[in-house]
C-alpha cells in the first residue's frame, strides 16, 4: 500500500510517498532537508547504540504515528545492519541517502517481533537519514537504535 503523508515543520511542507510498503524515490529533496533540520536539534546517531523515545514531543505525521529522526556518517560500501528495538510500539525505520532524494531501505517487523533491521551496503559517502517511526497512531515508548557492520 502506498500512502501519501504530510509532514509540516514551521513554513515547510513536504509529501512522504509511501509511509508503508513503499520503496522507491522521494519526489522532492525538500522532504530530507526537513529531515536533517530535525535532526541538527534531535538526537543524532554518532555511536553505535543509542536509546530514544517515541512520544508527544516526537515530530507527527498526519496519522498520529510519531518519528524522531537522526543521522550518522556512512562511507561507500560500508555493510551496515540497523536496528530499531522497541518493547512498547511496533518499530517501523526508513534509510534516506545523504543526497536527499531517495530511501535507500525501510523495515517494518524484519527483527524479532514488531522490531525493525535493515541490512544494507552504503552506495555512496555521506551523511545518512534514519527516520525512526510508530506504525499504529498514537504509539509510544521508548526504543533503542543501533548500527553495527554486516556479518551476513
Amino acid at each position: 500500500m502506498v500512502m501519501k503523508q504530510l509532514l509540516k515543520t514551521g513554513m515547510m511542507l513536504a509529501a512522504v510517498v509511501g509511509f508503508l510498503g513503499l520503496g522507491g524515490e522521494i519526489p522532492t529533496s525538500a522532504v530530507a532537508e526537513m529531515l536533517l533540520v530535525q535532526a541538527s536539534s534531535s538526537n543524532q546517531a554518532e555511536g553505535l547504540r543509542m536509546e530514544g523515545r517515541l512520544d508527544s514531543n516526537s515530530e507527527k505525521l498526519e496519522d498520529g504515528s510519531y518519528f524522531n529522526v537522526h543521522t550518522f556518517d556512512g562511507k561507500a560500501g560500508e555493510s551496515l545492519t540497523i536496528e530499531l528495538m522497541s518493547d512498547e510500539f511496533d518499530a517501523y525505520l526508513i534509510l534516506f541517502d545523504p543526497d536527499n532524494d531517495k530511501i535507500i531501505a525501510e523495515a517494518d517487523d524484519s527483527g524479532e517481533g514488531y522490531n525493525a533491521r535493515i541490512t544494507v551496503i552504503l552506495p555512496v559517502t555521506g551523511t545518512y537519514i534514519i527516520a525512526v517511526f510508530s506504525k499504529q497512531a498514537g504509539e509510544s515508548g521508548n526504543y533503542i537504535l543501533s548500527r553495527r557492520e554486516a556479518t551476513e
